[in-house]
């Protein structure tokens, strides 16, 4: 996956573990979502909010699914709504939402958004559609102060 300033990693989906390559946050978030959705753009901000918050605990991953957009008009996008996280705009983001639906037995017509919060590479929530940021911050409470503690 390459992001619009040409950052990369692997990511790696195997028997339900997450693996992300030189992401060294214990906790990841996928974000699969469609820049066509109003819904979908209004998780943004918030997202971005919590992995500045966080930096050290969180990555953030936005995964843009089902259209592909240049890159000059992703940067734009992501100007106008306050994003600075890491999104992928790959052709095989297709694949990795399918593989995602699979492991959570979504079918072929997932929601967007659909986010996943993991931990250690296990998966411990997924939203299907809009999720307000308190709840998801108060899902993540738990393995941010483990991750404090095992420093």
């Amino acid at each position: 996956m390459t992001d619009i300033d040409g950052r990369t990693t692997t990511l790696t989906l195997h028997e339900g573990r997450l693996h992300l390559q030189r992401v060294m946050q214990p906790v990841v978030i996928l974000h699969l979502f469609s820049t066509r959705a109003e819904l979908c753009r209004a998780m943004l901000p918030d997202l971005n909010d919590l992995q500045h918050a966080h930096r050290r605990e969180i990555f953030v991953l936005g995964i843009v699914v089902p259209e592909t957009l240049d890159t000059a008009s992703l940067r734009t996008y992501m100007h106008q709504n306050h994003t600075t996280f890491f999104i992928s705009n790959a052709p095989d983001n297709a694949a990795l939402a399918s593989a995602l639906s699979d492991m959570l037995q979504l079918g072929d017509n997932y929601p967007l958004p659909t986010t996943l919060l993991f931990d250690q590479g296990r998966l411990v929530r997924d939203y299907e559609g809009i999720a307000p940021i308190e709840m998801i911050r108060n899902d993540l409470a738990p393995y941010l102060a483990s991750t404090h503690k095992r420093k």
